[in-house]
């Protein structure tokens, strides 16, 4: 979608991923070979996909990413795998958004597109049956307009109620 879109974008647009906080947490939680591998300024869409393969196969199956082989990523606060699975595919997000800038500026020589992600927060909604302590859906669609409306906002980054997350989590 972004290509098709790109005639649109590519001299002054936005696009803005939504990502959580948890992605950041599982590079943390990834091996040391794994985050280099994520981290190398030379990772290619194919790459990432054949980084993440062992777990799109596990969850085509309806296994365990453990018994699949993808054990890269680990946390004791993960019981549940279907957890480890959306954490996962949100580290994919953050990672994506990075190649993506790369790529537009080889491809089409942007000028001022700008791609982020951004962290909306736990937000009270139907989906998590307006789970208590969650914050509203207000102060999380107001956070990812941070990400649409900001001028000069830096490129390549990763965004929740308009400061910069890293995207390896030190918690």
């Amino acid at each position: 979608m972004n290509d098709a879109m790109s005639p649109l974008l590519r001299n002054s647009g936005r696009i803005v991923n939504v990502s959580i906080e948890a992605g950041a947490m599982s590079m943390k939680y990834c091996s040391q070979d794994l985050e280099t591998k994520f981290l190398n300024p030379n990772l290619t869409g194919t790459k990432l996909e054949e980084l993440f393969a062992p777990l799109f196969k596990a969850t085509e199956e309806g296994n365990d990413p453990k018994m699949a082989g993808f054990d890269h990523i680990k946390s004791p606060s993960l019981e549940d795998f279907y957890l480890l699975y959306y954490c996962a595919s949100k580290l994919g997000v953050n990672i994506l958004t990075r190649l993506k800038v790369r790529d537009w500026d080889k491809k089409y020589s942007t000028k001022n597109a700008t791609i982020s992600a951004v962290c909306p927060g736990f937000c009270a909604t139907d989906l998590n049956s307006k789970a208590q302590g969650a914050r509203s859906p207000k102060l999380g669609a107001d956070s990812i307009l941070h990400g649409v409306y900001t001028e000069n906002l830096e490129n390549e980054q990763f965004w929740r109620d308009g400061s910069r997350l890293p995207l390896k989590s030190e918690e």
